[in-house]
């Protein structure tokens, strides 16, 4: 695996079973796999994470992610509701792991835009510091509502209450659905990447 000296990097992958929208979303299949197995299996092929942890507080969802050999993560009942804050989801998953100092967390439900290519590009820009105005944002830590397929934040910003941080985006529009309804995996499921010439509308 090709490292960054001093680097040590856990991913987090957190999803619960409330979903009210397209119900047991993260066991749905995109392209034959359960979204949870597609966000698994991306960042297990990354060069750059040395540690995947699932988070979920859905028995059957936490099942799914067993049989992919990550950590797992059992999610207080607590931080799975509508109104709790990614932030506290995330700390709650990486607070045993204080060796780790980068943090990637993937938003499960953004099928196209989670691939170990992305991932990668997304560890090695926050890692060398290096930014395009439309990868990165700056976010209040307080809320971290933004959402975004692939998200690279230091142990320290998360953990030491710092205002604001740097966190990465890589919101590749061309390739971007977020899967709410049926309709969106259905569109998911049909997308052909080598014939696509206009963005997702």
């Amino acid at each position: 695996m090709m490292t960054y000296s001093n680097e040590k990097i856990i991913c987090v992958i957190p999803a619960r079973g409330g979903s009210k929208r397209l119900a047991r979303k993260n066991l749905q299949l995109f392209k034959g796999k359960t979204l949870i197995k597609n966000a698994i299996n991306a960042a297990k092929k990354s060069k750059y994470i040395d540690l995947i942890v699932f988070t979920s507080e859905d028995k059957e969802m936490l099942e799914e992610a067993t049989t992919s050999g990550v950590f797992i993560h059992y999610r207080n009942e607590n931080l799975s509701k509508d109104n709790v804050e990614l932030l506290y989801v995330i700390k709650d998953a990486v607070k045993g792991f204080n060796e780790y100092n980068v943090v990637v967390i993937l938003q499960i439900d953004n099928v196209l835009s989670i691939t170990p290519e992305k991932i990668d590009e997304c560890i090695k820009k926050h890692l060398d510091d290096v930014y395009e105005p439309q990868d990165t944002i700056t976010v209040d830590l307080e809320n971290m509502t933004r959402t975004g397929s692939i998200r690279v934040i230091s142990r320290k910003c998360l953990f030491w209450n710092i205002p604001t941080a740097r966190i990465n985006l890589v919101p590749d529009y061309k390739y971007h659905i977020d899967v709410h309804y049926k309709e969106d995996l259905d569109k998911a499921n049909n997308f052909r990447r080598n014939k696509w010439k206009e963005p997702i509308t």
